[in-house]
């Protein structure tokens, strides 16, 4: 029997926007978008989103060399994933997962943002291994949501 993990189609996560998209960012959007999910990577830098298109086109390239895809996965992996350096691409996630830099600044920007663009139900979750997610909730609209 599938479970919501296994399958991809029985999770209401289907959308997840990653906002940033340094090594950490890329590396989420790879394992969602490997997972099944629609992945939308967002950074305020076109060459950063650029970066992360050639870093997951070289992964995915490898995982074929190397037996573990086949040309058809990789394919679907890569169409999963789309860029954009503009926050708004995020409206119709499910869940968004921002790793941007570890500034309390730049989060609760970001966070104010997605306030104002994200569908009231949508999980908002940050990568921060430094910052308070407690003190980055309280500065969104929806701190239950984060």
């Amino acid at each position: 029997m599938a479970t919501p993990l296994s399958d991809p189609s029985q999770s209401p996560l289907q959308t997840i926007a990653v906002v940033g998209l340094g090594t950490m960012g890329t590396g989420i959007a790879e394992v969602l978008a490997k997972a099944g999910r629609t992945v939308v990577g967002i950074d305020i830098s076109e060459t950063q989103a650029a970066k992360c298109v050639a870093a997951l086109e070289a992964s995915t390239a490898r995982g074929v060399e190397r037996g573990r895809l086949t040309e058809q996965e990789r394919a679907e992996i890569l169409g999963r994933v789309r860029t954009s350096a503009d926050l708004r691409t995020a409206a119709d996630a499910d869940l968004v997962i921002e790793v941007a830099p570890e500034s309390y600044e730049i989060k609760h920007q970001i966070f104010r943002e997605l306030d104002g663009i994200v569908r009231p139900e949508t999980i908002l979750a940050t990568g921060t291994n430094a910052l308070s997610v407690t003190r980055l909730a309280a500065d969104s609209s929806r701190p239950e949501r984060v």
